[in-house]
């Protein structure tokens, strides 16, 4: 039995590893990459209906070309919840990105459930880098400031 839900969207928010080698290829790789699989055996099994037994099942996200917005925006989450200290802690390392995103290795094929994603090679998997909006502070004060690129083509 499989569910699948189709959804328009505009952003993506990645994770930013506070190990100091992120990157936004490394953060797209692991958010789309191999499902995570939800197992009955380790106590995190899928319940396809109420009252049904838990069953093992993939749970992942994927892409399609034909989902991919015009115009697409990367949202950073840099603050983590601290269990141990019981506050929110911002994550000042830097992230890796280049002039030029290609999404084409994360874009799901026609492969089914059961075969590894086949990448997809398109040039409206290709997005230029048009402006950064940055947060200076710490959570709950701060503020912010943008880098813009006003005219992509010329490369201004």
């Amino acid at each position: 039995r499989e569910r699948r839900r189709e959804e328009v969207f505009l952003d993506l928010s990645l994770d930013v590893s506070p190990d100091g080698k992120c990157s936004v290829d490394s953060s797209l790789q692991k958010m789309f990459g191999q499902p995570e699989l939800l197992s009955v055996a380790e106590g995190v099994g899928w319940r396809p209906e109420k009252g049904a037994e838990k069953v093992d099942a993939h749970k992942g996200i994927q892409i399609r070309e034909s989902g991919l917005p015009s115009i697409l925006q990367l949202h950073l989450k840099r603050f983590n919840y601290d269990w141990n200290r019981d506050v929110m802690e911002k994550v000042n390392d830097p992230v890796e990105f280049s002039l030029e995103l290609d999404m084409s290795s994360i874009l799901a094929g026609n492969a089914s459930e059961n075969t590894p994603k086949q990448p997809v090679q398109s040039d409206s998997a290709i997005y230029d880098l048009q402006s950064i909006l940055i947060h200076m502070g710490e959570f709950g004060v701060g503020h912010y400031y943008a880098y813009v690129r006003p005219n992509v083509k010329r490369d201004e």
